[in-house]
């Protein structure tokens, strides 16, 4: 998570950098397979981070990163629309075999359902939405579960990050507070020990 805040903040001499990582990362972490090689959910906590270290405003990289994940759930369910017209999908399919079969039992298990909490399940995020449209569920239907969820994941993520950074003295604080306690508490076990042997 440091190596991408520190990464980020090389990018950041514009907050549009910022909201545009932010979408863009948002969109490849849902879209249908790429996202199963898209580490979307750590780089939205570190734009977070640098929305409170000052790179960008928290609002716009909320609606940005959720706005590409959105987008990318309806580019997934239309590939899936159209998965039994285009040779590559099929491929896709086989390639991605456990993945795809992982996102079809818990599409069947769940029902609509499925796009709303697959969306904060890492491995069928890229997954279900595509298993949707190739199931032929009602785009209305999906359209609804689909926009919040990707609401809720944007300020879900980008918010954990902003609110993580807010609190890192906090943080650091508590962290030497429960080393000195752990020390303690070691130091406690290893003098009992001694004195119940003698």
């Amino acid at each position: 998570m440091d190596d991408v805040v520190v990464y980020l903040q090389h990018m950041a001499n514009k907050p549009i950098i910022v909201y545009a990582v932010g979408f863009v990362v948002a969109f490849f972490e849902s879209f249908a397979f790429v996202g199963e090689l898209v580490p979307g959910s750590v780089v939205a906590v570190g734009i977070g981070a640098l929305c409170f270290m000052g790179y960008g405003n928290v609002g716009i990289a909320i609606l940005l990163s959720s706005t590409g994940a959105v987008l990318a759930d309806f580019a997934s369910f239309y590939l899936g629309k159209k998965s039994t017209e285009v040779a590559l999908f099929g491929r896709l399919e086989k390639k991605y075999k456990k993945a795809f079969k992982k996102g079809e039992d818990f599409f069947k298990k769940y029902g609509g359902i499925s796009v709303f909490v697959g969306r904060f399940v890492g491995p069928l995020r890229p997954i279900v939405p595509y298993v949707a449209g190739s199931m032929k569920m009602n785009f209305a239907v999906f359209s609804v579960f689909a926009v919040i969820s990707g609401i809720l994941w944007g300020i879900w993520y980008v918010g954990l990050g902003y609110l993580f950074a807010q609190n890192l003295d906090k943080i650091k604080q508590f962290s030497i507070w429960l080393e000195v306690s752990i020390a303690i508490g070691v130091l406690l076990f290893v003098v009992l020990r001694r004195l119940k042997h003698d």
